[in-house]
């Protein structure tokens, strides 16, 4: 059982060493499954489990990617492969309560995978729930419903700060008079293509001080690599900041733990992350947010507000 342990982790090694981290989330959720040391688990199912990752922001079309859990093997698996395990047949709406609207799944260049499912009859709005269905091949059907906060978070400015001893990296710092759950999620142009966690980005109340400075790191993209949170000089970086209910929250606070710990051998990855879909793995969470351009020079960045950021 240890020798089997270790191969699938040399495996797991491989595979996620070459995913950007939107889709990690949804990788990682499968962990203990695969590689549990419980010999109760030695005997893992074949059957590949529908996998959801959707949202709606306030002011924006709800997105939602569909795809198939990976059972890793042997020397893992290529990027190049993973578009066998995306589903581009499945039925997917969404209802406010008032009106379900069924999605439309297209290519999306920006987005990993670029396939997702999306409407421009439905937007979010704060306080308002909002329900997910899914139906995809082989009977499977998935459900959850999810809240858009009724705060929405906002910057005051941001600040750019010099990295000693070299003249071509920097720091972003935003300033916030926010005091409750939220996250960053960061997008270089021309360098990324979607938008990913800021890294170490997830706060709350307590951790935002008194003068609201926060950073705002590079969105990781690499579990393998060395996570560089630092951004270039020049550098144009459009920025969401999202209010989070407890579930988000608690979903993005295991993955910031596992991101972690994943990379300590003394503490291994022992639980799935939170998921608050039925009938697969995955999320579906609303978000307040707003969206924000900043370019990167020296003293003042030049930073404008965005209606969304697509």
């Amino acid at each position: 059982m240890a020798e089997y342990a270790l191969n699938v982790s040399r495996s797991i090694k491989y595979f996620v060493s070459k995913l950007p981290v939107c889709v990690l989330p949804l990788v990682l959720m499968l962990l203990q499954v695969i590689v549990s040391c419980d010999d109760t688990n030695e005997g893992t199912s074949e059957t590949s489990e529908l996998v959801i990752e959707g949202w709606i922001d306030a002011g924006d079309f709800p997105v939602v990617k569909v795809s198939r859990s990976i059972r890793l093997a042997g020397d893992g698996i290529h990027l190049s492969d993973l578009e066998e395990y995306v589903d581009r047949w499945a039925r997917v709406t969404v209802s406010d309560g008032e009106r379900e609207c069924v999605l439309v799944g297209r290519y999306d260049k920006k987005m990993f995978p670029p396939f997702v499912y999306t409407t421009s009859e439905m937007r979010g709005k704060p306080g308002h729930k909002y329900r997910i269905t899914v139906e995809a091949f082989g009977d499977m059907k998935a459900e959850a419903v999810t809240d858009i906060p009724m705060d929405i978070p906002s910057v005051d400015s941001f600040s750019v700060e010099p990295v000693a001893g070299n003249d071509t990296l920097c720091r972003l710092y935003a300033y916030t008079r926010y005091r409750d759950k939220c996250r960053f999620f960061v997008r270089v142009r021309g360098k990324d293509t979607d938008m990913f966690p800021s890294y170490m980005c997830l706060y709350d109340s307590v951790m935002i001080g008194a003068d609201g400075k926060v950073p705002v790191n590079k969105g990781s993209t690499n579990v393998e690599k060395d996570r560089k949170s630092l951004f270039c000089y020049g550098d144009t970086v459009e920025i969401k900041i999202a209010s989070l209910d407890n579930q988000s929250y608690r979903f993005w606070r295991d993955f910031e733990d596992m991101l972690s710990l994943s990379r300590n051998p003394l503490f291994p990855i022992s639980k799935n992350l939170h998921s608050n879909v039925d009938g697969a793995l995955g999320y579906w969470f609303g978000y307040g947010a707003r969206y924000y351009k900043v370019v990167l020079v020296r003293g003042k960045p030049l930073c404008r507000r965005l209606a969304t950021h697509r």
